[in-house]
């Protein structure tokens, strides 16, 4: 498989056109093209494999990714992102996708954006929402964290980079122990090289969460090896910042994934953060309005 980086301006199967790079990953760049058919911008995810990888291996990963990119086109949600076509070019898959116009959570998070527990609550309901879709039909999704979360517009949050999702017995890593997924979002199973299944995208959301109301990751530390074992061995820090969401916090990041809050159960909580908070913020109003000073008294009669 040619590996090689793309560049702009360069088409594919003769209809997507590489306009630019708008971002860049461990497993591959995402351009911003134009579908030059129907005349309308797309996404379109540039696989990569990493350096000295084995042949053999570079050749599994192309075909499990290929086939479970295609798995992930069945999705249609809207909390999903939508993949209109996987072409293969090069010997490798390129996904081709609908372009949603607005940061990611990852990049919020970064600008040091303080986002309330009312947002954060919506968006792990809406996240909830497209991973019980994709739990629904077999598929894993294996890296959630901020940086794959889109914000469009005011709203809606959408989940993207289906590329490494998970639809069979496949372990998670490699035989010459590539990691697939970001450590820091690791479930303790996972770090421990077991099957990644829709618990492990429960902790990974709860520790999504966590990252977005707290400003800083449970339990990042220096290096990947540390960072696995904390993961596996230390306690989910206190949250000081997210309130109501704490329980929900705690029972995502559960060590062992039988006692792990489901996502049925996450959204529920969320839905119920979300509109308690939506509530008590209309309520506000009318209260500051009730301690403004009525008017003043004029002067004394003589």
């Amino acid at each position: 498989m040619n590996s090689s980086a793309a560049e702009s301006g360069r088409s594919l199967v003769d209809r997507y056109r590489l306009d630019e790079v708008i971002g860049e990953g461990g497993m591959g760049r995402v351009w911003r093209g134009t579908d030059t058919l129907l005349d309308r911008p797309v996404a379109v995810k540039e696989l990569t494999t990493p350096p000295g990888l084995p042949a053999h291996e570079v050749e599994v990963l192309r075909t499990r990714m290929l086939r479970e990119a295609r798995s992930a086109a069945q999705l249609s949600h809207p909390s999903i992102i939508t993949v209109f076509d996987v072409a293969e070019e090069d010997g490798r898959p390129w996904i081709v996708m609908e372009l949603v116009q607005g940061p990611s959570l990852g990049d919020l998070i970064r600008s040091g954006e303080s986002l309330s527990v009312r947002r954060v609550a919506d968006i792990g309901e809406q996240m909830g929402a497209g991973l019980a879709e994709a739990h629904g039909r077999g598929i894993v999704h294996r890296d959630i964290k901020p940086g794959n979360v889109l914000i469009a517009g005011e709203n809606r949050a959408v989940l993207t980079d289906f590329g490494i999702a998970h639809l069979d017995g496949s372990t998670h890593l490699t035989s010459t122990g590539l990691l697939i997924g970001s450590p820091s979002y690791l479930a303790p199973e996972v770090a421990q090289g077991h099957q990644a299944t829709p618990a492990s995208d429960a902790w990974a959301l709860g520790v999504t969460l966590y990252q977005a109301v707290e400003g800083s990751l449970p339990f990042d530390r220096p290096t990947p090896m540390a960072t696995l074992t904390a993961i596996c061995t230390q306690d989910l820090p206190e949250p000081l910042r997210a309130g109501p969401l704490r329980p929900v916090l705690e029972g995502l990041c559960a060590k062992e994934p039988g006692d792990r809050l489901s996502i049925a159960e996450a959204r529920s909580l969320l839905r119920g953060i979300r509109d308690d908070e939506e509530a008590a913020s209309v309520g506000a109003a009318p209260t500051l309005a009730t301690t403004r000073p009525t008017e003043e008294p004029g002067p004394a009669a003589a």
